[in-house]
């Protein structure tokens, strides 16, 4: 508008523009929804100098992030409806490594919904698509590190869920074409495909059910939700666990379609999904169950429209995902649950607009960030395409000191397996022990350097105790590791704190360590 008439900029967009700001340069910048402007290739945000639009810088994804996958070494897959990720060509599935985004191989002809990674580090990604690179894959494909492969005859449908059980096995909440039978989960044992409970809706109509979400519980049982009122002929509302041998409903279930599911260190489940003020249970969305029913877990400072993702930060503390009816300037997507009350995240979540942001995943990332993804542009005002990440402000920390001693099952190591949060509990893993073995977590709020010959004479010369015997813990090596579990209160007290932590092996034959 030049104070007279209004004139284009020249620019057709292929979505829309949320907002535009000019610099001191001159030059126009706009953030919005949408994967070209002007002609140009502009994901999200796009930059206009001279009359021409451009790209400017990387901006994530080009379209919806539907699952998240992070990675023990601090890196973190992502899939979804997107066809490039940071500017490159990325087909529906990208992997972060050091800060770079990268495309995972060939990726795929249809939309990745799920992903799992295996014990021995293999991806597992589930969704809607036939191929990757030429190779025929059926909404199932297992990544080696080199490319996609087939996982059996994999899936009939949409894969809305998978988990990696402690025993190594994989669950897969799809369809399944075993026997003449439809089954709506199956369990992959690393060969072959085996059925996992056949899932039914009767109401409003006879139809195959839904399983949204899959969770393990400490005691190994199963936990199933989605959309169906039985399993294998046992009526459960939305909600079901399998105790190894059986399924069992767990009391009148959910008033609405369940999306996610999470165990609270305490035992009690948290399970979020699509319902609103129904069944009269009073809830909006959330409800917890304490091994005997199910009440209201919500305070009423949000009006969810659907709750699509749920994760447990390590003192207990509950962050979920999803879209909400109520629009605000400081409305958010996700909110945290403190043990007594709901707060927003911090930072507004916006997309095309207020009612349509939707996290549709949140993980929690190794170094204690949690990452959400999904539809949204803008967090906080700034452009964010689909992605953003919530940083700690004092984050948990470890750093090695020292050297191990080489034994009778080789070097001994010692890594870090869980990050010491207050109100969680710090884990490590040592490895190189031998079978005639036992160890010995010693933790101490001092560091210092005791050869080992002067506390025990059989000791092995050279090996040193490099951490103060506060306190000590008996433990008992199996297949040539052990893990090593301190539980840490959770006050604010202990932030900041330093600990010290070594594991000193015991031999039982005539050599000690």
């Amino acid at each position: 508008f030049n104070g007279a008439n209004w004139t284009g900029v020249g620019a057709a967009t292929s979505g829309t523009i949320h907002s535009a700001t000019e610099l001191s340069t001159g030059e126009l910048v706009v953030v919005g929804q949408f994967a070209e402007l002007g002609g140009a290739v502009a994901n999200q945000v796009a930059i206009q100098n001279g009359g021409t639009w451009s790209q400017l810088g990387v901006m994530g994804a080009n379209d919806d992030i539907l699952a998240m996958l992070p990675l023990s070494n601090g890196g973190l897959v992502v899939g979804g409806y997107f066809t490039s990720f940071g500017g490159a060509v990325a087909s529906h599935v990208a992997v972060r490594s050091g800060g770079i985004w990268s495309p995972l191989g060939a990726g795929f002809d249809g939309v990745v919904t799920s992903l799992a990674q295996m014990p021995n580090g293999d991806i597992v990604a589930g969704g809607v698509f036939t191929s990757s690179g030429g190779v025929a894959v059926g909404n199932l494909a297992r990544w080696d590190g080199v490319s996609w492969s087939s996982m059996g005859s994999g899936s009939s449908s949409y894969v809305y869920s998978m988990l990696v059980c402690e025993n190594g096995d994989l669950i897969v909440g799809s369809q399944f074409v075993m026997g003449g039978v439809t089954y709506t989960a199956a369990r992959w044992d690393g060969l072959a495909w085996h059925p996992f409970g056949q899932f039914l809706q009767a109401s409003p109509f006879p139809s195959i059910g839904v399983v949204w979400d899959l969770i393990e519980l400490e005691d190994g049982s199963v936990i199933a939700t989605g959309v169906f009122d039985s399993v294998d002929g046992v009526a459960a509302e939305k909600i079901a666990r399998w105790d190894g041998t059986s399924w069992f409903s767990l009391g009148s279930g959910l008033p609405g379609w369940g999306r996610a599911v999470a165990e609270l260190p305490g035992g009690e489940l948290v399970a979020g999904g699509s319902w609103t003020l129904s069944g009269g249970s009073g809830s909006n969305g959330v409800e917890r169950w304490d091994g005997q029913q199910w009440a209201p877990f919500d305070t009423g400072i949000y009006q969810p429209k659907s709750i699509w993702d749920l994760v447990t930060l390590p003192n207990g503390d509950l962050i979920l995902g999803g879209n909400f009816l109520t629009a605000s300037a400081t409305r958010t997507s996700a909110y945290r649950w403190d043990g007594a009350q709901w707060w927003s995240t911090g930072g507004s979540i916006a997309g095309l607009d207020a009612s349509q942001a939707v996290v549709r995943s949140v993980v929690r990332m190794p170094n204690g960030d949690v990452a959400l993804g999904g539809n949204f542009t803008l967090v906080d005002g700034q452009a964010s395409a689909h992605l953003t990440f919530l940083e700690s402000s004092c984050p948990a920390s470890t750093t090695a000191f020292g050297a191990g001693c080489s034994g009778l099952g080789g070097l001994n190591t010692l890594a870090t397996t869980m990050l010491p949060w207050t109100g969680s509990s710090f884990e490590a893993q040592a490895n190189g022990m031998s079978t005639a073995s036992l160890a010995v977590g010693v933790y101490g709020i001092n560091s210092g350097s005791v050869p080992l010959v002067s506390l025990l004479p059989q000791a092995v010369i050279g090996c040193d105790l490099l951490v103060s015997a506060d306190l000590l813990q008996l433990l008992l090596p199996i297949a040539g590791s052990v893990t090593s579990r301190l539980a840490l209160p959770n006050t604010p007290i202990l932030a900041g704190a330093v600990v010290h932590h070594q594991v000193c092996l015991l031999y039982t034959s005539d050599a000690a360590d």
